[in-house]
């Protein structure tokens, strides 16, 4: 997928919205260019985080509209940047943002749920009415 935007882009330097329309996948690996998380690239794009990663899976396609939109903060973003793209760099966020990503967030639930359940509520009670 690299290779593709690579090619698409003009080694990132030229960027239309038949990009995006026709692989909506491409956003990951300009958002990996920039060395963005998904939460700062979809405020950069002015959307939702949701969506940009809706996106990105290839589950949802972009309009000519949104393409539109998109570009030009795209185009802004990667003049603002001045990065030198290259594969190992986009690699290399690719695995940062996948190993942050990864953390068993079920198990932080869980934990979360028997500490409270752990606690005293009275005791929890009381100490709010003290503070309101």
């Amino acid at each position: 997928m690299f290779e593709s935007t690579k090619k698409l882009t003009n080694n990132f330097t030229v960027f239309t919205p038949a990009i995006l329309m026709d692989n909506p996948q491409s956003l990951m690996i300009l958002r990996l260019s920039l060395g963005l998380s998904h939460d700062k690239f979809a405020k950069e794009l002015g959307m939702n985080e949701r969506s940009l990663r809706t996106h990105e899976k290839g589950n949802e396609t972009v309009g000519f509209h949104m393409s539109m939109k998109l570009i030009d903060k795209i185009k802004f973003a990667f003049l603002q940047s001045k990065v030198n793209v290259t594969f190992e760099e986009v690699i290399k966020n690719f695995r940062a943002f996948k190993n942050f990503l990864s953390l068993d967030f079920k198990a932080h639930s869980r934990n979360g749920l028997e500490a409270a359940r752990r606690q005293n509520l009275m005791k929890q009670k009381l100490k709010l009415r003290i503070f309101c």
